[in-house]
């Protein structure tokens, strides 16, 4: 009978333990739940201006944007393309294409000079030539390019500015030549470029014909400076439809396709004198605010390009496109134009 009592505080304090783990255990529960809710919801930083309890927002529309947001804004910003296209054109031998993109707002007298110094080149026998204008929505432009009475010449007029790029990929569509030379709108050809670029082509149909150029000023006098017009090339239009044409971009297009092209096995060949002139001035897509080295803009084509470069040295397979192309204005285009009717035709 003494160890009944003993027993019995004995059995107390094994019921109160055991009430006082289960209580713990339920308050760890709870806690790990509310962690676990917590984890789930991002926390808000704190600036100095909440901990003082100013909680206005800065207006986000004042703020310019810089660097990649920069770019990501012009490029959303551009005009919507055409749905529609030509059908596959086989180029005619012995002719020779000039595609120029054109905006000259402030100078479009330099087009008249662009396009007078192609008009007396001096071809190879039995050749002929072409001239492809795109205007690319400029009116002081367009009135200079109707203005030259040639039959080789021939103005197509695009509804929005567009860039030079889909230009030039709305000019393939009207283009016949077997060969496609791209001249820029600014530039003076020199005497002997197509010829030199023809018997280049001639030699290696699997190359790109190339040039040197002069930098001049707005009144054709030398700076000085010497430099390879990459940009400003002679192919097989068999080319351009292997690699889709060029990308939609307001710049630098013309590098990239060069790079896509050299994955195909394609070589630059270079000829022996200079080729071109080249304006250098403020409006020059290399100089100008928006598209010049070291913008934005050109910096993240930069990056897609060195891309598309590592991933061809890689062997993957080279990137073909599907051409983007802008919508052509043909009431004020050329009546060579409504032949083709591009936007009437589906692709």
């Amino acid at each position: 009978m003494i160890f009944f009592p003993i027993i019995i505080v004995f059995l107390c304090l094994v019921v109160h333990m055991n009430k006082a783990l289960t209580k713990r255990a339920r308050m760890r529960a709870v806690v790990r739940a509310r962690n676990k809710i917590a984890r789930t919801i991002p926390t808000p930083r704190t600036t100095q201006a909440t901990r003082r309890g100013n909680k206005k927002r800065p207006n986000l529309q004042n703020i310019r944007p810089t660097g990649t947001a920069l770019a990501k804004k012009i490029i959303d910003s551009q005009p919507p393309p055409a749905d529609t296209a030509v059908p596959h054109i086989k180029g005619k031998l012995r002719l020779i294409s000039v595609l120029i993109a054109a905006h000259c707002p402030s100078n479009p007298a330099w087009v008249r000079q662009a396009i007078n110094s192609i008009l007396s080149q001096e071809l190879p026998d039995s050749w002929e030539l072409e001239i492809l204008i795109g205007v690319d929505a400029c009116q002081n432009t367009l009135k200079i390019a109707k203005s030259i009475s040639d039959s080789r010449v021939k103005v197509l007029m695009m509804k929005h500015n567009y860039g030079p790029y889909v230009v030039f990929n709305t000019l393939m569509d009207y283009a016949q030549g077997s060969l496609i030379s791209r001249f820029d709108a600014d530039d003076i050809m020199m005497p002997r470029y197509i010829q030199q670029h023809i018997d280049l082509l001639l030699k290696n149909s699997k190359c790109i014909a190339v040039s040197s150029c002069d930098v001049v000023n707005k009144k054709l006098k030398s700076t000085g400076e010497r430099v390879l017009a990459v940009g400003q090339c002679t192919f097989h239009r068999d080319l351009w439809y292997a690699l889709g044409g060029f990308r939609r971009w307001r710049c630098a297009a013309d590098r990239e396709f060069l790079i896509r092209a050299t994955a195909l096995g394609y070589s630059r060949a270079r000829t022996n004198t200079k080729g071109v002139l080249r304006r250098k001035h403020a409006n020059n897509l290399t100089s100008g605010s928006k598209t010049g080295m070291e913008s934005a803009l050109r910096k993240h084509y930069h990056s897609k390009r060195n891309r598309v470069k590592a991933n061809c040295a890689k062997g993957l397979p080279v990137p073909k496109l599907t051409p983007i192309r802008g919508i052509v204005d043909l009431e004020m285009s050329d009546d060579i134009f409504n032949e083709f009717n591009l936007n009437s035709r589906s692709v």
